[in-house]
């Protein structure tokens, strides 16, 4: 089934798990601390990170608990927060991006983080140039799903109508459901970092669920 979304809308973008896989930005930050402690004459501990963080959910302190590496997790996370990541857009995002370009949509990007992980995610997808607006939680002071932040948008552009499309039915939902926007959510898939809740309520469902960026038709 395809959902249309016409012109004179104001279309929102999360960016994790939405425009690329999470998944892959989480193996690129496990490649470059695997890379530094590879530099410090250490084994290459990029498999076992990846199997502990499945396993545990923890596995900087795993690794060092395990191994006795000289180096704190602070040392650790400042590395895998602050790495210019491999990562690349999601089959179909691009194509989308450009059609919204090409048909002058007015197109936001909103996302929840540290500003220098998400600027990073941003730059390494090239993505900068669609939005005329991007709002990082770090920089706005406030996460998803404040109202504000979907708000601003409503704000600054008075009198349209607005679509929201992102992934994590726990908080990107709730907020534009209640203030009257169209809402897209992307159906779960084996590549998601955060597993869905079974418990949620139907106000944090999205309107439409769709599979990928194809089944989009701007009009």
């Amino acid at each position: 089934m395809s959902i249309g979304i016409k012109n004179q809308a104001v279309v929102v973008l999360d960016l994790d798990d939405t425009l690329y896989e999470e998944l892959a930005y989480l193996k690129s930050g496990f490649r470059q601390i695997a890379d530094f402690i590879i530099s410090h004459r250490f084994r290459d501990p990029y498999e076992e990170l990846l199997s502990a963080y499945f396993k545990s959910g923890d596995p900087l302190q795993t690794l060092i608990d395990r191994y006795g590496y000289p180096f704190t997790i602070s040392q650790l996370l400042d590395i895998y927060r602050h790495h210019m990541p491999d990562i690349r857009l999601r089959v179909g995002a691009e194509n989308f991006l450009d059609q919204l370009k090409n048909k002058r949509y007015t197109a936001g990007l909103m996302t929840d983080g540290r500003s220098v992980s998400q600027r990073n995610k941003i730059k390494a997808l090239g993505i900068a140039h669609y939005f005329s607006d991007i709002i990082v939680s770090e920089e706005f002071g406030s996460t998803k799903p404040a109202l504000r932040n979907y708000q601003y948008f409503m704000d600054k552009y008075p009198g349209r109508t607005y679509c929201y499309i992102g992934d994590n039915f726990e908080k990107d939902f709730i907020a534009p459901n209640k203030l009257g926007w169209m809402t897209i959510g992307f159906e779960e898939n084996s590549h998601q970092i955060h597993p869905r809740s079974e418990s949620l309520g139907s106000e944090y469902f999205p309107q439409f669920t769709i599979s990928s960026f194809d089944e989009i038709i701007l009009m």
